[in-house]
């Protein structure tokens, strides 16, 4: 039964933690600001 409200509840409230030192996966508060602002699509190719 508590697996089934574990598994419940990461589905209800899905969150990420960025583990790297250098917060790598992560975007700063300016960035996510920045990003909000914008009106079309964004396109990222890593190479």
């Amino acid at each position: 039964m508590a697996l089934v409200a574990v598994n419940w509840l990461a589905s209800m409230y899905h969150s990420r933690i960025d583990f790297t030192n250098e917060k790598r996966f992560t975007l700063s508060k300016p960035t996510k600001k920045v990003l909000q602002k914008l009106d079309d699509v964004v396109q990222v190719d890593v190479f």
